[in-house]
């Protein structure tokens, strides 16, 4: 009888092992096929990009990014907020970016997307993380004493509607993009095209790295468009392109204060993070 609950028992501690080996990294969720490689960000264009595809979007077979910092890669993978992530500054800076290509096999949840992602990293980059509460700033974004100086979106069009500043000239986002942010030279720009201070405060929350709550109490659109210089976590500290004649440009929170009437104010809360311990700047061949 004793022999028998033996024999019963390593039969099931075999299969408890055959199913724990049978989930061993040679059977991790991947994806069927992915590309990595290095890419260069072009005066001009957006910094910062998200991807796009995957479970729930209207591609859900295939997950593209093109010149994504690996911050924007790291935000889809643990499905956080940008300003929920810490790492090594060149994760974010955005001259440092990468293109990835991946085929999802039909009928992955977003659960497991994320898992392949995660996998992808960690075999490409070398990717280790652990996760952490801290206290960090948070901003809210508020009208100043003197009041708001924002122009109201007007119901025609943006090449009817009268010219903006000299300083502030530039193209107005296309349509469906009501805010935009883009490298000019050596600065950023953000342009916006009908754009409600909740939208605002979403974009700024990418320039400062932090979260930015609206408490202006305003409602509708804005149009604007604001140059400054960009924070050195996406720079690195170096100006995106050199030049002898480069002009110094003020920081968002004086262009906001100064152009829109409105406040960013710092204040302390406690954030729960996903911290990179490990990741190497070049991936491995695809």
């Amino acid at each position: 009888m004793q022999m028998k609950q033996f024999t019963l028992c390593y039969s099931l501690v075999a299969l408890f092992l055959g199913n724990s080996l049978a989930q061993g990294p040679d059977n991790r969720p991947t994806f069927e096929v992915a590309s990595v490689k290095p890419a260069v960000l072009a005066p001009g264009d957006t910094p910062g990009k998200s991807c796009t595809g995957g479970p729930g979007t209207s591609t859900p077979d295939n997950f593209r990014c093109s010149c994504s910092p690996l911050a924007a890669v790291l935000v889809r993978a643990y499905n956080i907020e940008f300003t929920h992530l810490r790492g090594p500054d060149w994760v974010f800076w955005t001259p440092n970016c990468y293109d990835i290509a991946a085929k999802v096999p039909s009928g992955t949840s977003k659960e497991q997307f994320q898992v392949m992602l995660q996998n992808l990293l960690s075999d490409r980059f070398h990717l280790l993380v652990h996760r952490e509460t801290k206290i960090l700033p948070s901003y809210t974004l508020s009208v100043s004493k003197a009041g708001p100086r924002l122009r109201a979106h007007p119901s025609t069009s943006a090449s009817e509607s009268s010219s903006h500043d000299a300083r502030n000239s530039g193209s107005l986002p296309t349509r469906g993009q009501p805010g935009t942010l883009t490298w000019i030279d050596t600065h950023l720009r953000l342009t916006a095209d009908d754009l409600d201070l909740k939208s605002l405060a979403g974009l700024l929350s990418r320039v400062v790295q932090a979260p930015v709550v609206d408490e202006t109490g305003l409602v509708g659109g804005y149009d604007f468009i604001l140059n400054f210089a960009a924070p050195e976590f996406m720079t690195g500290g170096q100006s995106y392109r050199s030049g002898t004649n480069e002009e110094a440009f003020p920081e968002i929170f004086a262009v906001l204060r100064e152009e829109l009437g409105l406040n960013l104010t710092k204040k302390n809360v406690p954030r729960d993070l996903i911290v990179v311990d490990q990741a190497n700047k070049v991936p491995t061949e695809n």
